[in-house]
């Protein structure tokens, strides 16, 4: 949950770098309890599938 806390922080911290209002942002750590394969810590995976766990997801409202 840490390392997905700093991912949070950080990609938003890069929205406002680049000019995205901070509040028209919101972020949501899940760590590993939203995976979208199974390659848990402790799973024999290759590194790319773990990478795919490594994510931010974005929603756009709209585009002005």
């Amino acid at each position: 949950m840490l390392l997905s806390n700093r991912r949070v922080k950080a990609t938003s911290e890069w929205f406002v770098k680049t000019g995205v209002a901070v509040n028209r942002l919101t972020g949501k750590a899940y760590g590993e309890s939203k995976l979208i394969n199974k390659c848990l810590d402790d799973i024999d995976c290759t590194e790319k599938e773990h990478q795919s766990n490594r994510r931010s997801e974005f929603v756009i409202i709209s585009i002005e």
